[in-house]
């Protein structure tokens, strides 16, 4: 007797995508920004279980990201530079980018954002920039017809 065990590819990826939207209401009243930072945590938590738990919430993790200095901003053109081969790519992931600075400007770092992403293919539908409070989005319209 033979007996075949289940994979995680055998579980549909509606289901993956519940319990990731469980553990994201846990969320709700927390500020904009540490929720993007929280979610971006948990996905990644569970994108460890397995390869094909990675592929599937790629793009809820890299959907919204917040950057708030000029290392997030390194680490996320690090990320983008070494791809590896699993498929979205960061870059085509990004849909909602927010770049916020508060305090003093001893690097500056925003006047990097667009171009770094953009020289990298990654091209943000909206683009978010908060500075000590004021805030400003820029919508992509190129891929609007």
């Amino acid at each position: 007797m033979s007996t075949k065990h289940a994979t995680a590819e055998d579980l549909p990826s509606e289901l993956i995508a519940e319990i990731a939207e469980a553990f994201l209401f846990l969320f709700k009243g927390v500020s904009e920004l540490d929720e993007i930072r929280l979610r971006q945590r948990t996905l990644g938590t569970l994108s460890l279980v397995c390869r094909y738990w990675t592929q599937k919430l790629r793009l809820r993790i890299f959907h919204t990201l917040a950057l708030r200095s000029r290392d997030d901003l390194e680490q996320l053109l690090a990320f983008i530079d070494n791809p590896g081969t699993m498929r979205p790519t960061i870059a085509a992931c990004i849909t909602i980018l927010r770049a916020v600075h508060t305090g003093s400007w001893g690097l500056p770092w925003l006047h990097r954002v667009q171009a770094e992403l953009v020289a990298r293919n990654a091209r943000p539908n909206v683009f978010i920039v908060t500075v000590d409070n004021a805030t400003v989005p820029y919508i992509n319209t190129d891929n609007i017809t």
